[in-house]
């Protein structure tokens, strides 16, 4: 669970970003939507720092998967 901790908290941090008034042009702007405000931007760059986080993992698991292969030949 430790290891979740991180993830969690940043993704916990970003419902307070999404929570203002103004969403009903979100529908006529789509997408466009999330870069009209700075506060979109905060939400958006927590997404990516909780992605860039998975994909560490990810990755060091692969390469720890690969490693212990190697090990085993």
């Amino acid at each position: 669970m430790l290891k979740l901790a991180t993830p969690l908290a940043l993704l916990a941090t970003a419902g307070a970003a999404l929570a203002h008034p103004g969403h009903d042009a979100a529908a006529a702007q789509g997408a466009a939507h999330w870069l009209t405000e700075w506060s979109h931007w905060i939400v958006l760059a927590l997404a990516g720092l909780v992605m860039a986080e998975l994909g560490r993992r990810a990755v060091r698991a692969l390469l720890a998967r690969r490693s212990r292969r190697e090990d085993r030949a």
